[in-house]
């Protein structure tokens, strides 16, 4: 048998090995989308809530506002305690997702957290230049999880939109 004949069947051996591999990744990749695409689905309503949650107290906690009573922050932390943050294993399917979503969901977990420890703060702050302070701590962390919120919730909707037929109620 001429030795080309063996070559030929070399190169077709490795062509399928390609050809597996690449169906392997193509169905690995397609398993991840459909992970971040359950995962998105599952977290975008509490998303949105906390969006509007985040709105709302971005309005109340200015900076140059007078000191509120401690009741009055006592029941707005309550209502950020009543929020369901998501966990680190509810936003992991989300890494694929373009745009740092699982990152940037992360972070406002986290700004989620100092900011019931600054509205403890608060309460207890007696020092104008303090109180001012932390006001402005808590405005900028609302600020910045709001624009994270934002494209978050946009990628999240835009993602959904493209992989499947999604409800009018999305937008």
């Amino acid at each position: 048998m001429p030795e080309w004949v063996g070559a030929i069947g070399a190169i077709g051996a490795f062509g399928g090995t390609i050809v597996i591999a690449s169906t392997e990744s193509w169905r690995r990749r397609r398993a991840e989308n459909d992970l971040a695409i359950i995962a998105g689905a599952e977290i975008i309503d509490r998303l949105r809530e906390y969006l509007v949650t985040v709105d709302i107290l971005s309005s109340i906690f200015l900076p140059e506002i007078e000191p509120m009573s401690r009741e009055l922050l006592d029941g707005y932390k309550g209502k950020l305690l009543e929020e369901q943050m998501w966990g680190r294993d509810e936003i992991m399917p989300l890494v694929v997702l373009p745009d740092e979503v699982a990152p940037r969901l992360q972070r406002v977990a986290a700004r989620h957290r100092r900011l019931i420890k600054n509205m403890e703060l608060l309460k207890y702050a007696t020092w104008p230049a303090n109180v001012s302070r932390l006001y402005a701590l808590v405005h900028a962390d609302l600020q910045k999880s709001r624009d994270d919120l934002i494209r978050c919730r946009n990628e999240i909707e835009h993602t959904l939109r493209g992989m499947y037929k999604v409800d009018d109620h999305m937008s």
